[in-house]
């Protein structure tokens, strides 16, 4: 059996490359240097053909994407105040009150007020809700797994690693610098200009 080369090795026809090591710091050479190196773009045209190909098998069931992930969260648990539910799916509170809209006149949910805090609406599907997700959970379920069609269960595993890793240390980035800017803009509105 021919061991497959590893990254950097002799027989590795990218080893001229210097792709680093997981951990170690990145020496991005000028021929990586570019949009087919940048995981940004690279996580963005593969999220693009998953999106497409879960768009296109939900069309004859006539139910958007974006609908599909508000179902998909329902599905896993009801009573969700409103802000919940669209946090859960990802998306704005903007969109989560047009897509919930859309799904009440589909007759896909009902929203109830909470009786402890009248500020909170609840959601819940309907029956022609729940019947949905045997029909379209399938669908999500194959498009995840065509996505993963050849990987190891270890694979997919550090994949889903790497990628929250990925999300975590953006996150983390995005609030730091979010930080900065109302630090320094609470020091430049304390002080006295004359």
């Amino acid at each position: 059996m021919r061991s497959k080369p590893r990254i950097g090795s002799k027989k590795d026809p990218e080893a001229e490359m210097n792709i680093p090591e997981m951990g170690q710091t990145p020496l991005v050479p000028e021929a990586l240097n570019g949009r087919a190196y940048s995981i940004g773009s690279v996580m963005r045209m593969t999220y693009r053909a998953i999106f497409q190909d879960l768009q296109n098998r939900l069309a004859p069931h006539d139910i958007p994407i974006g609908i599909f992930f508000f179902l998909r969260v329902l599905w896993d648990e009801e009573g969700l105040t409103q802000r919940e539910l669209g946090d859960r799916a990802g998306s704005l509170e903007s969109a989560t009150v047009e897509q919930l809209r859309e799904m009440e006149e589909r007759g896909l949910i009902r929203r109830r007020r909470s009786d402890d805090d009248r500020r909170k609406v609840h959601v819940y599907l309907t029956d022609h809700g729940r019947t949905l997700k045997d029909k379209l959970l399938p669908i999500g379920l194959d498009v995840n797994e065509t996505a993963l069609r050849g990987f190891t269960v270890g694979e997919a595993a550090f994949l889903r690693l790497a990628l929250n890793k990925i999300k975590a240390n953006v996150d983390a980035a995005r609030s730091a610098r979010a930080g900065a800017t109302v630090a320094l803009s609470r020091k430049k509105s304390s002080r006295f200009d004359f």
